[in-house]
This record gives C-alpha cells, sequence and structure tokens, in this order.
C-alpha cells in the first residue's frame, strides 16, 4: 500500500503520465536500449539513465546549459566537459565546434561512462576524447556514489561507500592539449574546488570556464562559494551570473543559495561579444 502510494502521487506530478509509465517499462524490461531520442544537433540511446529519462518525457524541450553552448561556441573552439554523464553538453560542442574544433570528455563512473561512449559513437562524432576518471586535487583513488535511480547526483563520497574510482589531475589529463581552451565546463555534484585546484595549469590556458554552484553541494566537502570564487579570481578570472540572457557580476562574498551555473571568464569583452547570439 505504501509503494502505491509512493508511486501514484509520482505520477499525479508527470505533465506526460501515460508517457511516464511507458518510459519506466522500456527502461524495466531493457527495451529501452534499442529507442534512439532525437534532438537538434545529435541524438542519444534511451539508457537506463536519469538524464536520458528527461529527454524521453521531453524530446522538444530546449535545455538552458544546451541552448548556452549552442550560442556561445563558434567553429574551430576547444571545449573540456568535466562531469559529462551521458554527454548532452559534449554532443552539443561537437556539433558546434566542427571537425576543426576539439571536445575533452571527462565522466568518472563507468556505468555512464559506456553510455557516453556509445552515445558519441552513435552520432560518429570524430572530435571528441573520452576520459574515465575523476578529476581532484590529487591522483590516486577515490570513493564514488553508485545509486542508479539519481545517478545524475553520483559524485564522490567521504566514506567508504560506493565504487573505487581512479581520480587524476586535469592538469595531467590535458598536458599534451597545445590549444587554448575556449570553455571548460565543471559539473561534479559539489567537488568543483578540487577539480579546479587540479587544474592551475591548465588554467593559465582557459579563457572561459561554466561551472555549477550549489552552497549545500559545497557544504558536503568543507567549503564555501565564496572560497570558490576567491580561487577562481585568484587565477586570474572574474566571475558572473547569467540571468536571462544578461550578466551580472558575482561579488567575492556571494553564495549560491539555489543550484546554478556560473561563468568565469578571462575576457569579459569576448564573453559578451559571445553572448551577443544568446538572446
Amino acid at each position: 500500500m505504501v509503494d502505491f502510494v509512493k508511486y501514484n502521487s509520482i505520477l499525479r506530478e508527470q505533465e506526460r503520465p501515460i508517457r511516464f509509465i511507458i518510459g519506466r517499462i522500456l527502461m524495466l524490461t531493457g527495451l529501452s536500449k534499442f529507442i534512439i531520442i532525437n534532438r537538434d544537433q545529435f541524438k542519444i540511446y534511451f539508457n537506463p539513465t536519469a538524464v536520458t529519462a528527461n529527454y524521453w518525457m521531453n524530446p522538444e524541450k530546449v535545455y538552458s546549459e544546451e541552448s548556452f553552448f549552442t550560442h556561445f561556441l563558434e567553429s574551430g573552439d576547444t571545449v573540456v566537459d568535466v562531469g559529462a554523464n551521458i554527454g548532452a553538453l559534449t554532443l552539443t560542442a561537437a556539433h558546434k565546434v566542427g571537425d576543426s574544433g576539439k571536445v575533452i570528455s571527462v565522466e568518472a563512473h563507468p556505468r555512464t561512462f559506456r553510455f557516453l561512449k556509445n552515445n558519441i559513437n552513435l552520432n560518429n562524432f570524430k572530435n571528441i576524447d573520452c576520459y574515465n576518471v575523476a578529476v581532484g586535487e590529487n591522483e590516486g583513488y577515490i570513493n564514488f556514489s553508485d545509486n542508479i535511480s539519481s545517478d545524475d547526483e553520483n559524485g564522490v563520497t567521504l566514506d567508504s561507500k560506493g565504487i573505487m574510482i581512479k581520480v587524476e589531475k586535469l592538469d595531467n589529463i590535458l598536458k599534451n592539449v597545445g590549444s587554448t581552451i575556449t570553455l571548460l565546463k565543471i559539473d561534479v555534484e559539489g567537488f568543483e574546488l578540487f577539480v579546479l585546484k587540479g587544474s592551475t595549469k591548465v588554467l593559465q590556458n582557459v579563457k572561459h570556464i561554466y561551472l555549477e554552484s550549489w552552497e549545500d553541494h559545497f557544504k558536503k566537502y568543507g567549503y564555501s562559494t565564496p572560497e570558490l570564487i576567491r580561487f577562481i579570481t585568484s587565477q586570474g578570472f572574474k566571475l558572473f551570473k547569467l540571468h536571462n540572457h544578461h550578466l551580472s557580476a558575482v561579488e567575492g562574498n556571494y553564495v549560491s543559495r539555489l543550484c546554478e551555473n556560473l561563468i568565469a571568464t578571462k575576457d569579459e569583452s569576448e564573453l559578451r561579444q559571445r553572448l551577443e547570439n544568446y538572446r
């Protein structure tokens, strides 16, 4: 009875309850892997993941991150996607930068990484390099959560639960990338500061950073939004919020009370010029 009440409540929250039910049946039976979801710039397999389920439910929805990548990136750019998940932003970037550009995609969880690779192969992109490692301040191994129902929230754990994952510094992963990195995107469920601390060499060649910011996530790892801001600004960047397609400066005492994306840049004029297309 408890389960019925729970799932009945979930069902009532769905805009498309019938499609929701069909999607869950497809995932539970394993049949979803034979279905391809078409997006404007790429396509993905209907793998049993939380992110893919959202695409199945609303295949026509335009997500803000995809829209930002689409309007910000240009042919020939180099992009690094840390915390790539199934690859939606990796694929968006690969489409936009074209054959003359480059995308480096990093995903820690091995199961999610397999889905990422399959989606890249499905689209036949040849301008993407993939790495199945966690990224942090130090090299070695780290515990990583292994949630299936909420796999989009998997991240580094501070206990012995989960699975053991190899962790590398971004400075080492990208040591052979010769070109300037146009955009470094980071979405690692609160571990952002440690990714950046292991990227001090790389950051010298990064023009713009697009990262997830949320105080609740940062607290899990013992730091705050102002600490993240101080580190980023110490590397020569200026931070902004993008709200309704308009930039506003982020001050040093700012706290991300809600989950949001911040933009850091070394070249404010170029940032604004690129965002002219994002209207």
